[in-house]
């Protein structure tokens, strides 16, 4: 979904890190053969993520690392020392809010958007799809504060 909406807005270069190579190709090719457009695919190792990282407007991170109750994280985070001040940083990741990743680009002084955010931004566009109706910014509030004390909750 994520690399349909940079699509969707004519993004010039996607760049897709995965932990398994053959997975995000085959990611690439459903793009390339739905959309038309090519997605460069690359394993996601130390040398590439600094390689990548340094070129980023924006960085997003979509998998489960860093996710509460997931058993496995991150193992290298050296890349985001690597990305330009102006890289814009985001996580789909919800919980916990300050994912590793987010600590990492938060203590470099990058711009975040947590997961959460994402989640209520992708909850307003659905709502407006199935109801014809966008949630104001009071009713997110109110939802993004519902969801937190869930998420606080369950850990």
């Amino acid at each position: 979904a994520i690399i349909y909406e940079l699509v969707q807005r004519k993004a010039g270069r996607i760049i897709l890190l995965n932990r398994t190579l053959a997975n995000g190709e085959k990611v690439a090719a459903l793009i390339r053969e739905h959309w038309g457009f090519s997605v460069e695919t690359y394993e996601a190792v130390p040398e590439l993520l600094d390689l990548y990282a340094a070129q980023a407007d924006i960085f997003i991170h979509a998998s489960p690392l860093g996710m509460y109750g997931f058993p496995a994280t991150h193992a290298y985070l050296g890349f985001v020392e690597k990305m330009m001040k102006s890289c814009l940083v985001m996580d789909a990741v919800v919980n916990p809010r300050f994912t590793p990743l987010l600590a990492k680009a938060r203590e470099c002084g990058l711009p975040l958007v947590h997961g959460l955010d994402m989640m209520i931004s992708q909850m307003t566009e659905i709502y407006d799809f199935c109801f014809g109706l966008r949630p104001g910014d009071a009713h997110k509030a109110q939802c993004r504060q519902v969801l937190i004390r869930y998420l606080d909750s369950v850990k």
